[in-house]
């Protein structure tokens, strides 16, 4: 069943309708992270009220939400609008050159993150026996009782109860878990409907890292070098049992065993862009006229110079020509 394809689809076309509603610019990387992340936190919260109201999460109640999600995502649209230079800005035409090496940076941070969670959740073995690093050994054990839980239960009810503990209401963030209960219940594997919401959000977030700092400094070096530094951050673990200072890598310790900092991150670097755009919106305008400004005049002083080059070219292959016809030089013209 690819049901849970169509529930990110049309999450990211919500997210994308809301940016549509923005005065912000973004480029087409930054909003199309920005869909994601906004839209998801949108949908996921509608299925869950959704699943509250009929007393169960279902593959019925996920098909209202898409429906709802699409439904929502036109009017929004209409109201709004989404002009084609700002989605394709930076995709198409002279942006391709200058985001080309943006778009390899986010390809490489793509696979890792695809690796990194393919080797370190519920890896198996030949013998069907589930592998996992450190830190998702000692959490995800919790995780997927919550995710079983929302998916299995024929009593839906908010607030709800821990697995482990009857009757004791839940106070944990639980949302990313019930993210991963409504793509079990869209067709997906207890693993892909782990790997896949680690996958997308940890993606958005690094995303939205990098725009953020980009935004900040108005250098693509710094937004790269900026997740480079958050990626592989942390001290050696034996410098941390010498000094006692516990400095963790926090891809290793924050990103990969606890999922609520997944979406939580995201979000918050979405609020992050539109705070600085709120309060930097009319120097971050200037800043972006004077570049492309500064890109056009370097674009045009190049193709000047290129047709004259080829000019030159031209006179000297008519000028060796004529010469080798035995013409005089004073009838050439040149």
């Amino acid at each position: 069943m690819l049901l849970w394809i169509f529930f990110i689809a049309v999450s990211f076309l919500l997210g994308l309708a809301v940016s549509s509603l923005l005065s912000i610019r973004f480029l087409a990387a930054e909003r199309a992270f920005f869909s994601l992340v906004v839209g998801h936190a949108i949908s996921i919260w509608l299925v869950f009220l959704l699943s509250c109201l009929n007393g169960a999460l279902s593959v019925a109640t996920v098909l209202q939400c898409v429906v709802l999600c699409a439904a929502a995502s036109v009017v929004l649209f209409g109201v709004g609008g989404l002009k084609e230079e700002n989605v394709v800005k930076g995709v198409k035409g002279k942006g391709v050159k200058g985001e080309r090496s943006v778009l390899v940076f986010f390809a490489v941070v793509l696979l890792y993150l695809v690796a990194m969670n393919l080797h370190g959740v519920f890896r198996a073995d030949e013998a069907g026996n589930l592998y996992a690093i450190h830190t998702v050994w000692a959490d995800y054990p919790f995780h997927t009782s919550l995710a079983t839980a929302f998916a299995y239960s024929e009593n839906f009810s908010f607030p709800p109860s821990y697995p482990q503990f009857s009757g004791t209401k839940m106070h944990y963030p639980f949302l990313m878990d019930f993210y991963s209960a409504v793509l079990m219940k869209a067709g997906l594997s207890l693993r892909g409907a782990f790997l896949v919401p680690n996958i997308l959000f940890q993606f958005c977030f690094f995303g939205l890292f990098y725009s953020l700092a980009r935004r900040l400094t108005g250098s693509k070096r710094v937004g790269a070098l900026s997740v480079f530094i958050f990626i592989f951050s942390g001290f050696p673990s034996g410098l941390q049992s010498s000094w006692g200072i516990h400095f963790l890598n926090p891809m290793y310790a924050v990103l990969m065993p606890q999922r609520t900092a997944m979406l939580g991150l995201g979000v918050s670097f979405a609020v992050y862009i539109l705070l600085f755009h709120a309060l930097f919106a009319e120097g971050e305008e200037r800043e972006r006229e004077e570049r492309e400004g500064r890109e056009e005049r370097e674009g045009r002083e190049e193709r000047e110079g290129r047709e004259e080059r080829e000019g030159r070219g031209e006179g000297v292959f008519r000028l060796l020509s004529r010469l080798d016809r035995g013409e005089p030089c004073h009838t050439l013209g040149v």
